[in-house]
């Protein structure tokens, strides 16, 4: 992931969800997990990172905070994201 844009939307999805995680707003990663998944539907950066698909993750987000849970299924998401973001800025 070396363009530019694809870096600008990986972190715009990241402080999404971070946003809708802190409110715990379930309607929020619905509609984040709609647009991901109707426009994007593939991995939204290096696909060789074991083709991760960022709307599974929000999907098992959404579960989780329904039942109660924390959001520990987007901790290993955010991290992945995070190192890429990292690694790609450097390229």
């Amino acid at each position: 992931m070396n363009d530019p844009i694809e870096i600008s939307v990986a972190e715009e999805l990241l402080f999404l969800i971070d946003s809708a995680i802190e409110k715990r707003d379930i309607k929020q990663l619905t509609s984040i997990y709609g647009i991901v998944h109707e426009f994007i539907g593939k991995p939204i950066y290096d696909p060789r990172a074991d083709f991760v698909i960022i709307d599974d993750y929000i999907y098992d987000l959404i579960d989780e905070l329904e039942a109660g849970k924390e959001p520990t299924i987007y901790n290993g998401l955010r991290k992945r994201i995070e190192e890429d973001l990292h690694s790609s800025s450097k390229s």
